[in-house]
């Protein structure tokens, strides 16, 4: 088992990532790694935590590969071993902070904080990938997210940490029983706390929905030989819609073209949100002209939102890109910004939009860009109480991907308080209120229409989408101080030279 451990850890903690089932119990798997982590230098730290992030990674993110089916097949499986070796990297990180903490006289008391530190690093930069985070792994039980609300994702991952540290205690000490105890208690409040709040979903107004899911293939969706077999099947999708809706919403570019380009098809989207008399809000691209953008314009992954008797009132800029998806990191760089990649090219927007429709805020959001709390947080503060997500994850086919990103998105719902509306091409669509209880919800590769009433969250959000700036703040300084403070801790008995 010594010489095994790193992959059996590294494949336990792949199958805690919703929908596979082994997150209710992390804590005993983090206490396994913890176990065989004990007494390893930092060196040997290092090489353990990598060894088992390759297994963790590469199960849990295989479904990339699904690319392959509309690209480069090469450059699929090569794009996906650097991302299974760069988040090992991070695991091997964590790794190297334990042995440092453990090292140390009462240093693990730090290590929590220096979990989520690091976690919070790999959300920002160029190079920010804010996927398969801890916490994120409860998504399969609504109760055991509900602390989402106060702590946000990455207060969750540390307090599983500690859970995982106490469990290893008890082990490796062969302490009391009340320390198992201790720590089963704790699940057990956060659990009924969980579902006592979760009970609480309707409150103040409400606005009527449809969601349309075309299940256009991607191996047809961007090819313009097949372009208006997609928009008569996204428009059969559409015609399905019976009833009074105040919001009509498609996928992200469920036009796979420049908005300019299809006058035809936009007046149809006009005269569909005139005769229904409601909001429709739907993906497609455009872009906008500027001698200073490297080849004469900035090109955009909107969201463009239609009002009876006015046609096009806004469009949407995706802000958030996709590392090497939509852009290449680092493009400031002369050599890089010539780099053509060819689903990318994209620039980010910059603003904030928001809408009313039956006098509930909302704002959208496309695809990738949800799984970044601090959207969430900039639609709160802009008064929304509903997130609106316009996704296609077609790319990756009938896989766990959809899955796990319908899960993250979900988890942002309960973490800021708002409910939650997505629109995705082949699925995972949903509607979920802001307790993270699914009111309505497709499958994949569904052709077809969702239609619920979505509760506008409560009016002040979460707790944590009010303050979670700070608190991610406080984490990230607060571990990476702790760290550089273990040199003036006391070093173990058993470690002392």
């Amino acid at each position: 088992m010594k010489h095994w451990s790193p992959w059996v850890v590294g494949l336990l903690l792949a199958l805690a990532i919703p929908p596979m089932p082994l997150g209710p119990f992390l804590p005993l798997i983090l206490a396994l790694a913890f176990h065989h982590l004990a007494g390893r230098t930092p060196r040997q730290a290092f090489a353990w935590g990598f060894a088992s992030g390759i297994p963790q990674y590469a199960g849990s993110l295989f479904w990339i590969l699904s690319v392959a089916k509309v690209g480069p097949v090469v450059l699929s499986i090569l794009a996906v071993a650097l991302l299974v070796g760069y988040m090992s990297l991070w695991s091997g990180l964590w790794a190297v902070a334990f042995s440092l903490c453990h090292r140390r006289r009462h240093g693990l008391l730090l290590f929590p904080i220096a979990w989520a530190a690091i976690e919070i690093v790999r959300t920002r930069g160029e190079l920010a990938f804010p996927w398969a985070h801890l916490g994120y792994d409860l998504g399969n039980h609504v109760a055991l997210i509900q602390g989402a609300s106060y702590v946000g994702v990455f207060g969750l991952g540390a307090l599983l940490v500690a859970s995982g540290l106490l469990l290893e205690a008890c082990w490796s000490r062969r302490l009391a029983r009340p320390w198992a105890l201790a720590v089963l208690g704790f699940w057990a409040v956060w659990a009924m706390a969980g579902q006592a709040i979760s009970r609480d979903t309707r409150t103040g107004p409400a606005m009527r929905v449809a969601v349309i899911q075309p299940a256009v293939p991607q191996t047809r969706k961007w090819n313009e030989a097949y372009f208006a077999g997609v928009m008569r099947k996204t428009f059969a999708t559409a015609a399905r819609v019976h009833g009074k809706v105040d919001l009509l919403a498609f996928p992200e570019t469920a036009m796979p073209d420049y908005w300019p380009f299809r006058p035809l098809q936009t007046l149809w989207l006009a005269r569909l949100s005139d005769s229904l008399k409601t909001d429709l809000v739907i993906g497609a691209l455009d872009f906008d002209r500027s001698p200073l953008a490297p080849k004469g314009a900035w090109v955009r992954n909107g969201a463009f939102l239609l009002s009876p008797g006015k046609g096009k009132e806004w469009r949407y800029d995706k802000m958030f890109l996709v590392p090497f998806g939509e852009r290449v990191p680092f493009d400031w760089m002369p050599l890089l910004n010539k780099v053509d990649l060819e689903q990318g090219g994209f620039s980010a927007g910059h603003e904030m939009v928001m809408r009313r429709s039956a006098g509930v805020a909302w704002s959208p959001s496309l695809c990738y860009e949800l799984i970044y709390p601090q959207l969430a947080r900039q639609v709160h503060a802009a008064g929304g109480r509903v997130l609106v997500n316009l996704t296609n994850d077609g790319w990756f086919g009938k896989s766990v991907g959809p899955w796990q990103h319908f899960n993250i998105q979900r988890f942002r719902a309960v973490e800021s308080g708002m409910s939650l509306v997505r629109s995705a091409n082949t699925g995972i669509s949903a509607v979920v209120d802001a307790r993270g209880n699914i009111l309505s919800r497709s499958n994949l590769m569904d052709d077809t229409v969702l239609t619920a009433t979505v509760p506008a969250g409560p009016e002040g959000g979460s707790f944590y989408v009010r303050n979670g700036a700070w608190i991610e703040s406080l984490l990230l300084w607060l571990g990476l101080s702790g760290l550089l403070a273990l040199r003036f801790l006391p070093r173990r008995e058993e470690d002392s030279p």
